[in-house]
């Protein structure tokens, strides 16, 4: 999305109400960090269903197999549920930009791409910086995390002069309102 902000021409009013409403997710993001997000229901079940048909199969196969161990588990392949082996579940689980804030902390870390052909992006949204941690897959030729980093470093500067313009222009008319007032009254 930011690539196309920085490309088309639009007028810097949509600029501005586009970028409030990001800010505006913040409940959202509060949720999801505190769990509430679908993608940590899916992954507990997950794990879970993985765990109760592993503990299954090997309890299953316990002495008869020479793969098991002491708990029967360790050398059981994994079996997962079929939910989880859906296109469906695969394709909601493949982020081409796979994003996380980690909140105001003075931890830091990133993680990798959800996909083979796709960017992690960790950030830190500070009181006047923004940091990054981007990263992709060296051995897929499609991506280059440092001309990510480079595309989104252009293009957040390009949102910052648009909503210091527009800030700008509302403290102009904000004051060129309260002279009017002000002349209107002597």
């Amino acid at each position: 999305m930011c690539v196309n902000i920085c490309v088309c021409k639009c007028k810097y009013n949509w600029m501005y109400r586009s970028v409030c409403k990001c800010v505006n997710v913040n409940n959202v993001c509060l949720e999801a960090a505190s769990g509430q997000g679908i993608d940590r229901h899916l992954l507990g079940l997950k794990i879970l269903s993985s765990l109760t048909r592993n503990t299954a199969t090997a309890a299953d196969t316990k002495g008869t197999s020479s793969m098991s161990t002491s708990t029967g588990v360790e050398n059981q392949p994994a079996v997962t549920h079929p939910l989880f082996q859906s296109v469906g579940y695969m394709k909601s689980t493949s982020f081409l930009l796979s994003t996380s804030n980690i909140g105001s902390t003075s931890v830091w870390g990133g993680f990798a791409p959800s996909c083979s052909n796709g960017y992690g992006a960790c950030y830190n949204i500070g009181t006047s910086t923004i940091t990054f941690s981007l990263t992709a897959f060296n051995q897929d030729k499609t991506t280059n995390a440092y001309e990510f980093g480079q595309v989104l470093r252009h293009c957040l500067s390009v949102m910052d002069v648009f909503v210091q313009q527009q800030q700008q222009q509302q403290q102009q008319e904000v004051l060129n309102s309260h002279e009017s007032l002000i002349s209107s009254k002597l």
